[in-house]
């Protein structure tokens, strides 16, 4: 054809086709369209029919080929190359015509997958013209008009099936539409399939069913080119699809073994087989020119079509997010990111956000769904969050950008947006490409082997149609061995095997380091360990009962392998790690042989895993043995040899089993796990008894870390027989805390021996003997010793009371063993004073006491270790009460005794002291200040200041007594107020330091105090009639009457300890003390007064003359040197006075004065 007439026909091919794309983008006026577009194709025909009656006319014209040419001439080669052209061409466009129908169809009812279906189908049109336009040179006339008029149908229908979509689209998906849609699509289909089918017949391209199987052929290519999956998959499971893909070859293999098994007439027979998708070279095959048979090529087709489906099948359901939810949720974020770029309308905008919004939703939903299964890894996990998260924030901020855009819809809030547009699309299609990630290799090597079976159909030499089989063997066994390498349980099988190894390595790790710093076993309860460990002992042993095939179970290894990573970074003993590394060893040879289809030998990894249980519930065991409390906490109080006793049988019991047992296995075959927790229980409920009768914290704490160390050796014996002396000393620490904890209880049982075996015994005899008026072999009784030994006795009582209160069954003990000692040293004071008053009654008071002291005993070793709540603890303060009663009873007849004699002797005192009645008779009280003695007295001044301090003694010792018997009234009421009231015992009170009968004894030693200092005032007053001794100085009178007043304070302080404020006595007491007190100021005040210094002393000097001026200032100096030695001894006498006041409240000796 001249260049010319062929670009005339390019350019009403051009005209044809804008004119098609008019009709397809606005399709209004259909009828005046249609006729356009027939008139068109008229003009068209015209010329096709014209070049074509040109090119028939200069194929007639051309010369002959001469004698010599034959079959291997090149231009029969040439003619068979046009005709493979041909058929390709016919067949590409034609499965390119339907298959663009098909996406018309199927497209969503929206403009913008409507626009690119259509434009889909124009080109697929376009090639379809270009298709038909080879075939009609071949043609005659009436073959010619048929062709042009199947393609002027195909030409009207596409019309008519645009229209049709383009109406669907605008009435939303209505049911009219979509049955006018359908109709379309299913003429269209047909004319071109009979167009396909006219051309074949006239182009003499082949069979016909051979070239609608070549059709089938090139759908599924496109199918494959596609980057969809299909999502009608149904039932089907992957294994279901790899042996049809597997079945699929085989046929495929029979088929090329017959096709090319033909009767040659060389006599050699070729042969190829393909079995398994495993091809035998063909080499050897003498090429023939007999056609392979069109039925074994039609099936060939199908078949190789089939197999790339189910290839298809079989990557879609080897997608971790359900394909059928995915793809068009992947398709919709496309299409609507793609609306925001090109959107100019508000609504429209807002439509494109919403589906952006709702597909990062769906698509974030299936993600959520499969991290949340058991059967993911943690590391497809962490991954799937984390796309999931990046979706996510990506589409927030688009949709931000997207809000702030559709309020004005400015070029500037545009652009802000568009940039948020590309994370989102590459967000999304991350999650796809995660998806889809086994669809690449699997379509790869499925378009391998179309192009192979569509190579073999398009080939008519025998010789390359026996190549491109065996290249369709290789291809098949690669398809067969890319979806084995993505099946179900390699991957995973693969990931847990690196998991496996590197829990391993992290084990290797801490073995080093327990072999630096040493083995380690702790007694705790870790339940989910032991769940761990059996579950992984489920699913290993299941490999030994089962089939090896991971395609029953692809989650199974993934479990494993978490499983075993739970356990060694759960393990924290670091002498169960060769266990546990025993255990990852055997699962990895189990893996291993699984990965290559090999029998699994898991029963040495089971028992290891067993062993590894066993050990672990032993520890468990005997750890809530330690922590459980005591079976029986009411029972019999605990006795000290049989709480060691049963220390130590349980002991050899539990070394015992533990040399039977030997090792984890033993434990768990030897059936001596129970036997060895009976026995830990045993030990468990000794301690435990112990540590009832105890509430030192500290011994409790170490008794229960006893046991727990002793647990803790147990297993480390059982792991490493090495570690027998860590078993040893745990015992002997045990062994050791229990004596530990009993020794409060025996304290207190040797006291309450002590009491009722000795000292009762010893008393009562006495007592006996004093009734029968037996002497008693006794030393004398020392003063004030039996007020001592009760004041202790008190101090010991408030011990034992607080230490019981307080809970502190340590301090408990030690008091009981002290009273002991003082209650041994009463007894012997009781005695001494009964045989003096030859009286029983302060021994039986004694009696009492030791009795009611030894029931205290023992009901306060029960309470020590209850709280103050408890009623035990009022039986405890009605004992104590009781004995403060009795002993204050029995110290209140000895304190009285000892006011009667302080009275006594100062009555005698009083009396011995002269009474000068002539001498005093008629004087006033004013003239008795004076220091001259009165007119018409014979007694010097000297004389008469005697006599008048002999006045003032009388007087102030006459009060005094009256002081001497008030306190002695205060005193015995406050004895008989003991004895009736309750005595409080609470240590936090304050109240003990009046309960201390120190008190009452300062009482008493307050009135000793006055009485001493009344005696020695006496004793200064007194007149000696001796005339060569000086008569008394009036500072030491001063002194003495001072120290009369000083110690009547002391005695109102004494007694206002233990009185009542109100009390008569008291008052009395108090008026006594004042009167004493006055007395002793008057004659201190008459004393000083009567001090009178002569100031003439130094007038005799005046007389002197001028030349005795010497003797003068040797006068003076001498009367400044007496001044200055007067002062010096001043300072001393001070410096003594306040070192005799300190050493009286420190108790240090008196230091000189300096």
């Amino acid at each position: 054809m001249p260049d010319t007439e062929r670009s005339l026909v390019v350019g009403l091919l051009d005209q044809s086709l804008a004119l098609l794309s008019t009709v397809q983008t606005a399709p209004r006026d259909k009828t005046s369209l249609a006729d356009a577009v027939k008139a068109l194709n008229g003009s068209v025909v015209k010329l096709l029919e014209g070049a074509a009656q040109v090119a028939a006319t200069r194929k007639e014209a051309a010369p002959l080929p001469g004698p010599t040419a034959t079959a291997s001439a090149p231009v029969p080669v040439q003619a068979a190359v046009s005709k493979d052209s041909t058929r390709e061409a016919v067949v590409g466009a034609s499965s390119a015509m339907v298959t663009a129908i098909s996406q018309l169809v199927t497209a969503k009812s929206v403009s913008g997958d409507i626009k690119k279906a259509t434009g889909d189908l124009e080109s697929a049109f376009r090639q379809l013209v270009s298709a038909s336009k080879l075939v009609i040179p071949q043609a005659n006339a009436h073959a010619k008009a048929e062709i042009l008029e199947l393609v002027q149908a195909a030409s009207v229908q596409c019309v008519e099936l645009i229209g049709s979509a383009k109406q669907q689209a605008s009435v939303q998906a209505a049911s009219p539409s979509r049955e006018a849609l359908s109709n379309a699509a299913s003429s269209l289909g047909a004319s071109v399939n009979k167009l396909m089918e006219k051309c074949a017949v006239v182009g003499s391209l082949g069979d016909v069913e051979v070239i609608r199987a070549m059709q089938a052929l090139e759908m599924a290519a496109a199918r494959l080119a596609s980057p969809m999956l299909p999502t009608k998959i149904g039932d089907l499971t992957f294994s279901e699809c790899l042996g049809k893909v597997v079945d699929d070859s085989r046929q495929i293999a029979q088929l090329m073994s017959t096709a090319l098994k033909s009767p040659s007439t060389s006599g050699s027979s070729p042969s190829a087989s393909v079995v398994s998708g495993v091809s035998n070279s063909a080499s050897a095959v003498s090429p023939t020119t007999a056609p392979i048979d069109p039925v074994v090529l039609t099936q060939l087709c199908q078949v190789v079509a089939s197999i790339a489906d189910t290839a298809m099948f079989a990557a879609a359901i080897l997608s971790p997010l359900p394909i059928t939810s995915l793809q068009p949720l992947s398709t919709d974020m496309n299409r609507d990111l793609t609306l925001l770029e090109s959107a100019t309308t508000q609504q429209a905008v807002l439509d494109a956000a919403s589906g952006v919004g709702v597909a990062t939703n769906g698509m974030c939903s299936l993600i959520k769904t499969r991290a949340s299964s058991l059967s993911v890894s943690e590391q497809e996990r962490a991954e799937l969050v984390e796309m999931a998260t990046s979706l996510a924030s990506a589409s927030q901020h688009l949709i931000h950008a997207v809000k702030s855009y559709a309020v004005n819809m400015g070029a500037e809030t545009k652009a802000a947006m568009v940039p948020h547009i590309p994370p989102v699309r590459s967000a999304s299609d991350k999650v796809y490409a995660f998806s889809t990630e086994a669809a690449g290799p699997i379509r790869a090597a499925a378009r391998k082997v179309v192009e192979s079976g569509r190579n073999i159909v398009l080939t008519s030499d025998r010789a390359r149609v026996v190549q491109h089989a065996t290249a369709l063997g290789h291809h098949l066994s690669g398809l067969v061995t890319s979806l084995r390498d993505v099946a179900p349980g390699q991957r995973e099988l693969a990931a847990a095997i690196d998991q496996v190894q590197t829990a391993i390595a992290g084990v290797d790790e801490q073995l080093l380091a327990s072999a630096v710093e040493g083995t380690k076993v702790t007694l705790c309860s870790n339940s989910a360990l032991i769940e761990d460990c059996q579950a992984l002992n489920r699913i290993v042993f299941g490999w030994t009962t089962e089939s090896a095939r991971i395609e029953r179970d692809p989650a199974r290894p993934v479990h494993a392998a978490d499983a075993y990573t739970k356990i060694t970074q759960s393990m924290t003993d670091s002498a169960m790690l060769e266990l546990v590394k025993s255990i990852g060893s055997g699962l990895l040879r189990v893996m291993d042989n699984l990965k290559f289809s090999r029998p699994a030998d898991a029963l040495p990894a089971v028992e290891v895993g067993e062993d590894l249980v066993a050990i672990l519930e032993l520890r468990n065991q005997m750890h809530e043995r330690v922590m459980a409390p005591l079976n029986n906490s009411d029972s019999a109080e605990l006795n000290t040899p049989d709480a060691l006793q049963g220390v130590q049988n349980a002991a050899k019991d539990l070394v015992a089993l533990i040399s039977k047992c030997k090792t984890p296995a033993g434990l768990r075959t030897g059936q001596y796990a129970a036997q060895l927790v009976a026995v830990f229980d045993r030990l468990c409920q000794v301690a435990k008894s112990c540590e009832e009768q105890t509430n030192d914290v500290v011994i409790r704490d170490r008794l229960h870390g006893s046991l727990e160390r002793l647990g803790a050796a147990v297993v480390g014996v059982l792991l490493d027989r090495s570690k027998v002396s860590q078993l040893s000393s745990a015992i002997q620490a045990l062994v050791a805390t229990v004596q530990e904890s009993v020794r409060a209880s025996a304290q207190c049982l040797v006291a309450q021996q002590s009491i009722t075996a000795s000292l009762l015994p010893s008393l009562r005899e006495t007592i006996t003997k004093v009734e029968a008026g037996e002497s008693i072999q006794v030393g004398p009784v020392a003063p004030g010793a039996l007020q001592l030994r009760c004041n202790q006795l008190l101090e010991s009582l408030n011990a034992l009371v607080a230490a019981a209160e307080s809970n502190m069954d340590t301090s408990l003990g030690d008091a009981a063993e002290g009273s002991i000692v003082i209650l041994k040293q009463l007894v012997d004071d009781s005695r001494k004073h009964a045989a003096a008053q030859q009286s029983a009654d302060s021994l039986k008071t004694v009696d009492e006491i030791l009795g009611s002291w030894s029931t205290l005993v023992q009901v306060t070793s029960r309470a020590v270790t209850k709280p103050p709540s408890d009623p035990i603890f009022d039986t405890v303060r009605e004992l104590a009460n009781k004995i403060s009663r009795l002993t204050t009873a029995l110290t209140s007849n000895e304190s009285q005794q000892e006011f009667q004699k302080l009275a006594s002797v100062l009555e005698a005192a009083i009396k011995a002291l002269p009474t000068y009645e002539n001498e005093l008779r008629g004087q006033s009280n004013d003239s008795e200040g004076a220091g001259a003695p009165p007119a018409g007295s014979t007694k010097t001044a000297e004389e008469w200041e005697q006599v008048r301090n002999v006045k003032e003694t009388r007087a102030v010792a006459l009060t005094t007594f009256d002081l001497i018997k008030s306190a002695a009234v205060c005193q015995r009421e406050v004895s008989i107020r003991s004895a009736q009231t309750p005595t409080p015992t609470s240590p936090t009170s304050g109240a003990k330091y009046m309960d201390d009968g120190t008190w009452s004894d300062g009482l008493v030693s307050a009135a000793k105090q006055v009485a001493q200092a009344m005696q020695e005032l006496i004793a200064t007053a007194t007149p000696t009639g001796d005339a060569t001794q000086p008569a008394a100085s009036r500072e030491r009178l001063i002194a003495c009457a001072k120290a009369v007043a000083s110690a009547t304070v002391q005695v109102v302080a004494a007694a206002s300890v233990k009185s009542e404020s109100n009390a008569p006595s008291l008052v009395k007491l108090k008026a006594s003390a004042k009167t004493v007190v006055q007395t002793a100021e008057t004659m201190v005040n008459k004393i000083k007064t009567s001090n009178v210094v002569d100031k003439g002393l130094g007038d005799e000097l005046l007389a002197l003359k001028p030349s005795n001026q010497t003797s003068a200032r040797l006068a003076l100096l001498e009367a400044q040197t007496s001044v200055l030695t007067m002062e010096a001894e001043l300072e001393r006498a001070r410096a003594r006075l306040t070192n005799i006041k300190k050493a009286r409240y420190s108790g240090q000796p008196d230091a000189p004065a300096p």
